[in-house]
């Protein structure tokens, strides 16, 4: 009897050693925070705030992320990437080489990917905004947000009308023109 109940308190112990480890190794007073993941984030614009305070990129562009045409899409954003360090008429020159737009203007593809290294232009002075401080990271997110949205748009295949009204939207908020 005796060895029984030294067994069964033996066990007891240690199970509730078990429960104190197990308590002990949680993330509840961890010195080491966990380092947030922008990628994690849902929203897109979330994304690219976190992005922005963390100065973080990522490997896919979001204009590309999840399209029909993801791999082309970011064929072009590599081939086009030594555009944007170019003179302004010498990076156009380059933009329509890049996308064929300057070969053959009736082809869609090439258009839409002329006008998305366009409208990335556009996202890089959102950016320069902020690394000058005239946006916080919020502000330069939702511009940001509503450049790819955008260009996701163009990517995508949809109506140039809808472009056009996502591109007026984007200068009324943006207080372009005023």
């Amino acid at each position: 009897m005796r060895f029984k109940l030294t067994l069964a308190a033996i066990l007891l112990l240690l199970i509730l050693s078990s429960m104190v480890l197990a308590k002990g190794s949680s993330s509840y007073g961890n010195t080491n925070p966990v380092e947030e993941n922008c990628e994690d984030k849902s929203v897109l614009a979330e994304r690219l705030q976190c992005r922005l305070e963390k100065q973080s990129s990522t490997d896919i562009p979001e204009a590309c992320l999840d399209l029909t045409i993801q791999d082309k899409c970011m064929d072009f954003y590599d081939a086009a990437a030594y555009c944007y360090d170019l003179p302004n008429k010498d990076k156009d020159t380059c933009f329509r080489k890049e996308s064929g737009y300057g070969v053959d203007k009736t082809n869609t593809q090439a258009q839409r990917f002329y006008i998305n290294a366009l409208l990335y232009e556009l996202e890089e002075y959102v950016e320069d905004d902020f690394d000058a401080g005239r946006l916080s990271a919020k502000e330069a997110s939702v511009l940001i947000a509503d450049i790819i949205t955008m260009k996701r748009a163009l990517l995508s295949g949809q109506p140039s009308s809808l472009i056009k009204g996502l591109l007026i939207n984007y200068v009324a908020q943006r207080g372009i023109g005023n």
